[in-house]
């Protein structure tokens, strides 16, 4: 009798550990789905814009009108604490004080990237043939620096050069990515100095600009200014050719907030 007992006792702990198993299983099963989710739910947005901006350069009724069709793009709101960057209120990046700055420039180059691709990399023509040479704008992120993180640091050093790293499961950096594999203009973006000032806010900025005349890939400094003054952006033109049509610059800019107004003369975001 003492040993069905035993036998009994022993059953039900295997049981009990193999309920234990299950459980335990099913929440890293859970996590992990979770974690997915959130990707999935991220690249579907990124997915969802670029598929809104092809529809909107294919559905123009002539080449000379933009279409009506609305952008389905969210904009990004970022903001740099001491120990962590948020990204549309939610907890993005950890910092750690020996890679700070490149996980912070990180960011910024990320959002350089998704900017320009959902958009169309300089393949989409969105805007149709406007007058003059207003620059259409397409906010895609806002990035902020809180008072707490300023105090400390006033200022990201040669963002340009982090933009020759190459972009995370690709073998095309950067730079060369936003400016469509032009190596000329690449290695110009290396040269250009861009420092990120903590005590300013930044819009990253999709821009189409009319050009009348051929317009040449390559970067062009904007609204230069100097020392803590200056908003140290840049433009990445690439050209887009369109036959029989006119010609326009294509490129993502990083542009201090007080400046979009200057930049921008017909924004969306």
């Amino acid at each position: 009798m003492k040993i069905k007992i035993k036998n009994f006792k022993k059953a039900q702990m295997g049981k009990i550990t193999v309920m234990i198993i299950i459980i335990v299983a099913g929440i890293l099963v859970m996590a992990v789905v979770g974690y997915f989710m959130i990707f999935a739910k991220s690249l579907s947005d990124t997915e969802a814009c670029r598929l809104s901006a092809l529809a909107k350069a294919n559905a123009r009724v002539t080449k000379a009108f933009e279409s009506v069709l609305n952008l389905n793009c969210e904009t990004d709101n970022i903001k740099v604490y001491p120990d962590k960057i948020t990204k549309n209120s939610k907890d993005f990046v950890v910092l750690v004080d020996k890679r700070k700055d490149d996980q912070i420039k990180r960011v910024f180059a990320d959002e350089l990237y998704d900017c320009w691709y959902q958009l169309g990399a300089g393949n989409f023509d969105l805007f149709g043939n406007y007058q003059g040479g207003d620059l259409h704008c397409v906010i895609c992120a806002y990035v902020d620096f809180d008072a707490t993180f300023s105090e400390k640091q006033a200022k990201i050093e040669n963002f340009n050069q982090y933009l020759s790293k190459r972009i995370p499961g690709s073998n095309q950096s950067y730079a060369l990515y936003l400016v469509n594999g032009d190596k000329d203009a690449a290695e110009q973006i290396n040269k250009t100095k861009l420092d990120l000032f903590t005590k300013k806010s930044y819009a990253i900025v999709y821009v189409a600009e009319k050009e009348d005349l051929k317009a040449e890939t390559g970067v062009f400094s904007l609204l230069q200014g100097t020392g803590g003054a200056g908003i140290g952006a840049f433009i990445l033109y690439s050209h887009l050719v369109n036959k029989g049509d006119s010609q326009k610059k294509l490129g993502v800019n990083i542009v201090s907030i007080e400046k979009v107004g200057e930049l921008c003369e017909i924004m969306y975001g």
